[in-house]
């Protein structure tokens, strides 16, 4: 038994040690989705995906500057790739739910390519609670005093919170991903 909690203390240790670094990637991902820089508009949990004929309008567009639209922005970096991020909004007494994204769109001729992901570091920071309440969970249930009863509701509970915020996380990726991948073509396109 002593053993087993030694086990379950390095799990949950290592879960949380997990977590705050999903936490402060994904802040970094936010940040720098916001700001158009950095190399991880490659990274994330795809949640749009498209490959469809766009005219090469890009080709016009000022290299490295950031071009704000009015809820995303976009950034041409190279010759045949655009990144665009939605734009982070500041709504106080408005309930909204913004799942930061950060797209790309890679060309080549006259077809498009358009990946939209949300950030790897709140998948991290999700996964590290599912394993840490997992090894709560366990633990309670194990525990010579404990109710399994109880121990079972409790895991539930934390599967079923970490659950619906990522099953919202990714929802809301989507439906952000659709909004946003719609307005930067229509800036791309050459009948505005």
């Amino acid at each position: 038994m002593k053993v087993l909690a030694i086990v379950d203390g390095v799990i949950f240790v290592s879960a949380w040690c997990v977590g705050i670094a999903g936490w402060f990637l994904g802040l970094y991902e936010t940040i720098s989705a916001w700001r158009l820089t950095g190399a991880l508009f490659r990274l994330g949990y795809v949640v749009f995906t498209e490959s469809k004929e766009v005219p090469d309008t890009m080709l016009s567009l000022p290299l490295n500057q950031i071009i704000k639209l009015e809820d995303s922005q976009l950034k041409l970096i190279d010759a045949q790739t655009l990144i665009f991020s939605s734009r982070l909004r500041f709504v106080f007494f408005r309930p909204h739910l913004q799942t930061p994204i950060k797209g790309m769109i890679s060309w080549n001729r006259s077809y498009a390519s358009i990946v939209v992901r949300i950030p790897i570091g709140l998948i991290l920071f999700f996964a590290a609670w599912f394993i840490g309440w997992t090894i709560g969970g366990v633990v309670t249930g194990l525990s010579p005093d404990s109710d399994l009863l109880e121990a079972l509701v409790f895991l539930l509970f934390g599967w079923l919170i970490a659950g619906t915020i990522c099953f919202l996380m990714v929802w809301g990726g989507r439906q952000e991903a659709e909004k946003t991948v719609a307005q930067v073509l229509h800036y791309l396109s050459p009948e505005k």
